[in-house]
């Protein structure tokens, strides 16, 4: 987790990014351009914010008050004087006040933290939860014609409680619900309600699948 932080440049975009999640982003406006290297002049970190309303190119844009600090993991410029980034979700932020918008944003916030002993999960909850979500990747990886082993599922609540969603299909309003909730417990509960509807869908397509493979009816 990061180190105490009081302002932080605010980066407003249509996408939510979690926790423990990485994401590609490319930097071409000029007062981002200055972000960027404000930034890793600095503490190589950002936060990113979903657009409430407002445009993610050009003009201003109002963001959700709740985000998430990236840290910068590598940064490449190309000869059009793009740059193309990597970003790593570290924890999430509240904003409290915005101190500048020019030439672009830069907040004052307030880590929220997630004491483990509050994300509390018994056993049995947190095993079943890691077998939904396996299950749940193997209808993926079955459906894309991938049959192989499913990859490791982390035993931190906190963790699971961010990587399930990475991989739902959610609308922006609802990962960004799931963002915002409070503890690890309640985020997989709430997770986990998108996951089961999600995986009746993948069974319904991978049936079709292999009866249209097989010749069955």
């Amino acid at each position: 987790m990061t180190s105490n932080i009081n302002t932080l440049p605010i980066f407003p975009l249509n996408t939510v990014l979690l926790p423990f999640e990485t994401m590609p982003l490319r930097i071409f406006e000029e007062r981002y351009k200055k972000m960027l290297h404000d930034s890793l002049n600095y503490n190589s970190k950002i936060g990113i914010a979903l657009i409430k309303s407002g445009n993610e190119v050009g003009g201003p844009a109002e963001t959700y008050d709740i985000g998430t600090v990236a840290e910068i993991k590598s940064s490449e410029r190309t000869d059009s004087d793009e740059y193309y980034l990597i970003l790593e979700g570290i924890e999430k932020f509240l904003i409290t006040r915005t101190v500048s918008d020019t030439p672009y944003i830069t907040a004052e916030i307030k880590i929220i933290k997630e004491p483990y002993i509050e994300s509390a999960i018994d056993s049995h909850e947190l095993s079943r939860a890691k077998l939904s979500f396996q299950n749940y990747i193997n209808y993926l990886l079955n459906i894309q014609g991938e049959w192989k082993k499913t990859p490791p599922v982390p035993n931190d609540p906190i963790k699971l409680s961010y990587l399930i969603p990475q991989l739902l299909n959610l609308k922006l309003p609802e990962k960004q619900h799931l963002l915002e909730i409070p503890s690890s417990k309640e985020r997989i509960d709430a997770s986990l309600d998108y996951l089961s509807s999600e995986i009746i869908d993948l069974s319904k397509k991978l049936n079709a699948k292999m009866n249209m493979q097989y010749g069955r009816n």
